[in-house]
This record gives structure tokens, sequence and C-alpha cells, in this order.
């Protein structure tokens, strides 16, 4: 009788320890893309720099620093480089407005209140080569 006890509160603290594992309300996708990101104080950009995502997802987009850690709640601007083509052919960004939730050795995670697609300039994909220009 005392092992089919312990059995069960084996299989309750197991399955109940999956379920502490990953409390997201999101699934998280793991996305490398390329981005650029500011984090912004009142009307003042405090810090910005160009990364890759680590992983997106519908609440939030971890992304990798290199040694650098920002305060929780700092409103954070990320421009991500969209992986489609609208219509095929016409390159798309992901703006996403947020805040820092943590930051650690591993990167930055950001909780996105806003977010909204934009067409990308073609200038910015296709450098000019000085030499070229009339």
């Amino acid at each position: 009788m005392r092992t089919g006890k312990r059995r069960n509160l084996t299989e309750f603290q197991s399955a109940t320890s999956s379920l502490q594992a990953d409390r997201r309300a999101s699934q998280r996708y793991p996305l490398e893309l390329e981005m650029q990101y500011k984090l912004v104080r009142g009307r003042h950009i405090i810090y910005k720099g160009d990364t890759r995502t680590r992983n997106i997802s519908s609440g939030g987009i971890f992304f990798f620093t290199s040694g650098e850690f920002f305060a929780p709640g700092t409103l954070a601007e990320l421009s991500i480089a969209w992986p489609m083509l609208l219509n095929s052919r016409v390159p798309m960004k992901l703006l996403a407005f947020g805040r820092v939730v943590r930051s650690d050795a591993s990167g930055t995670a950001v909780a996105i209140s806003r977010y909204e697609f934009r067409t990308q300039g073609l200038r910015s994909l296709f450098p000019v080569n000085p030499e070229f220009r009339n």
C-alpha cells in the first residue's frame, strides 16, 4: 500500500514540475533574425545596438546582448527584419514596443505592448557603392 502512494506522489510531483518549468502564456519560436534595438528614457535614447533575436512569442522577444545588462522596466523599441516578403516582393520589418522584463548574460527579454509591420526601404537592404553614383 505504501508503494502505491509513493508512486502517485512521484507522478504528481513530476507532472507539477513540468507545468512549473514553463509558465509562459505564449509559445516561443526559436527564430534568429537580424534586429536593431533602442532603449529609451523619456525622449532620450540611452542605448542602441544591432543583434539577433533568440526567440519570439506573441507576448515577447528575447535577443542576444553581448554583456550589456538593462534595468527591468526600461522602454524598448525593436526593429526586426521579417523573413517573409509582402506580395512575394517587398521586404518587411516588425516594429515592436515594450519594456525590458529580464536582462542577464544570456540576453534580454522584452514584453511587447504594441507592434506593427512596415515595409523596409530598399536602401537599407542594398547599400549603394559610391563608385556607381552619378
